[in-house]
């Protein structure tokens, strides 16, 4: 069992030791995962959203102060996580939409060019 509190976790693992955040994470990601999921649409989700969110938190980690709890640091990167998530959720929600509008648009005007033909 590795005793190290959250300070000495992010420390270590910016003095080079990968262990540490693999510590950080089996510490923290059931809470980030809690936190995803009320954003998410299904587990699935959520799971992309913790793992967008340890990304983040690995390559950001030197911007920890230490003003807050790591724990609070982190359910805001997975709060953001989840925010980018629905925005491209909702972007690609958009595009099909579009499309779709555009597909029957299209059908409409072939079937009007068809009518005139005959």
């Amino acid at each position: 069992m590795d005793y190290r509190n959250d300070r000495q976790l992010v420390a270590d693992y910016l003095s080079g030791d990968r262990h540490a955040f693999k510590l950080i994470v089996r510490r923290h990601r059931q809470r980030m995962y809690f936190a995803a999921r009320s954003y998410a649409r299904n587990e699935q989700d959520a799971q992309d959203i913790v793992q967008d969110a340890l990304f983040k938190a690995a390559r950001s980690l030197h911007t920890y102060r230490g003003d807050a709890k790591l724990s609070t640091w982190l359910h805001r990167m997975t709060i953001n996580a989840a925010i980018d998530h629905q925005r491209k959720d909702d972007r690609a929600r958009a595009i099909r939409a579009a499309r779709e509008r555009e597909e029957q648009r299209e059908e409409r005007r072939r079937i009007r060019a068809e009518r005139k033909g005959k």
